[in-house]
């Protein structure tokens, strides 16, 4: 089993695991800077918990927030011991100023209300409080069904943060070549009900900095 999840997360183009590739380097690079002992973080709609066993190395205490318990089901399966809950991210059931670090990847597309989202992490979050949150970029590579919005523009999400977060550093990644795997993957697995073992091509951007169309922004933010 463990071998079959290995090539499945390490070959097979699923748009989980090309965000991942692209993205995962990114996220733990700036962890790596931000998130320091003692710290209590908060992974909001943490889906099935890619982040959050690195958070819970570099954390004091994580805890981790989904609307779907099967999701959540599925980071208490990989025994990485996040405090978890089940919960709107935006509607919050914590006091105000309680965490210093909040974890926002790929989630406020999937809301309604994204700027109550950003309100309601504001209000959790102590003053200085680090927020990291990635987003798509328009215009998308495929539609995606799960998303209320399809992505944003740099000047909608600076928009959205600039009440409540003064912007540390902004970082891109899945470009050109990402976003036409993406829309092939789309195609392929409308016709083959599975994904083509595409990702080893999509590591190849780093190698060659094909760094144009980005489809994903990673903003590193303080409370203010």
């Amino acid at each position: 089993m463990k071998i079959i999840q290995w090539i499945f997360r390490n070959l097979f183009a699923h748009p989980d695991n090309i965000r991942l590739a692209t993205q995962g380097p990114i996220i733990k690079k700036i962890c790596r800077g931000e998130v320091t002992s003692p710290l209590l973080a908060i992974d909001l709609g943490c889906g099935t918990g890619r982040y959050t066993e690195y958070l819970s190395r570099k954390s004091d205490i994580v805890v981790d927030v989904d609307i779907d318990e099967k999701m959540l089901k599925r980071v208490r399966d990989k025994n990485i011991n996040p405090f978890l809950v089940c919960a709107s991210i935006d509607i919050l059931p914590f006091k105000e100023n309680l965490f210093q670090f909040a974890l926002l990847t790929d989630v406020i597309e999937h809301s309604k209300d994204d700027k109550q989202v950003i309100n309601e992490t504001a209000r959790i979050l102590e003053k200085n409080g680090r927020i990291l949150i990635s987003i798509p970029l328009l215009p998308p590579p495929y539609p995606d069904s799960a998303h209320i919005r399809a992505g944003y523009s740099e000047n909608q999400i600076i928009a959205l943060l600039k009440d409540n977060f003064q912007i540390i550093s902004q970082d891109y990644c899945m470009f050109k070549l990402s976003r036409v795997i993406l829309n092939f993957v789309y195609e392929f697995v409308k016709v083959f009900r599975f994904p083509p073992p595409l990702l080893p091509v999509v590591r190849l951007e780093k190698l060659f900095q094909c760094k144009s169309s980005p489809f994903n922004l990673i903003i590193l933010a303080k409370k203010i």
